[in-house]
């Protein structure tokens, strides 16, 4: 807008620009920024400097500098506006932040609200873009999809779901009562078994939960073909 102004005006053989907004004047420096809203200042500032010198300057902001100090008075009033005076389009960055963000908050309400794959929500409630790469063994513990008698009774491929303890066979089971992986479980660093997701955190823990996780595929009978 200063540079805009900069253009009505008729004696004047050189101007000074200062601003507070370091990245803004970097931004402005840089050849490589290809950003719509930079494009357009540099466009207006070139016009301007075909007609006189125009120098743009940094000072630092909220030590006393007058101009400064307006201008940062006039942004606070602009933000009691019922409207909005100057508007830009938004930078493709920008749209794709927005897009990612909604993308995921969809994705999270699914991800909380479904019936499916609750086992492995305890593991991580959270989604997220970032890929996680796990081995087989510490896969089954995560989804309950494994060598788990309780699985296999699931879907009508062992006789009942009980481990050779007597108890449930199901993932939790093994992870917090069984007694054949009692050894396994005391090596596990935490103070709540039931906290799945800071029970994956540590490094520590994944070792020994893989541990009892080859355990129970040793224990556990084959299912005959």
């Amino acid at each position: 807008m200063a540079l805009t102004w900069s253009l009505s005006l008729k004696e004047v053989k050189s101007i000074n620009l200062y601003s507070d907004s370091r990245s803004a004047l970097q931004a402005l420096a840089d050849p490589s920024n290809t950003s719509e809203l930079v494009l357009e200042v540099k466009r207006i500032h070139e016009l301007a400097m075909a007609r006189r010198s125009v120098f743009l300057h940094w000072v630092k902001a909220h030590v006393g500098y007058l101009g400064n100090e307006l201008a940062d008075e006039s942004a606070k009033e602009a933000t009691k506006l019922g409207n909005v005076g100057w508007a830009w389009k938004k930078p493709r960055s920008r749209i794709s932040k927005d897009l990612r963000d909604v993308t995921l908050e969809m994705w999270q309400t699914r991800w909380t609200s479904s019936t499916k794959g609750r086992l492995t929500a305890k593991f991580m409630p959270d989604v997220k873009l970032t890929t996680r790469l796990y081995c087989p063994t510490i896969t089954q513990v995560l989804t309950g999809h494994g060598r788990f008698p309780a699985y296999f009774n699931r879907f009508g491929l062992a006789a009942n779901a009980l481990c050779q303890c007597g108890e449930i066979g199901d993932v939790w089971h093994y992870l917090s009562s069984c007694p054949t992986t009692e050894f396994m479980r005391r090596q596990l660093r935490t103070n709540d078994i039931s906290d799945f997701r800071a029970l994956i955190s540590d490094p520590h823990n994944m070792y020994w939960i893989q541990q009892i996780s080859r355990h129970v595929n040793d224990i556990t009978p084959t299912i005959p073909q």
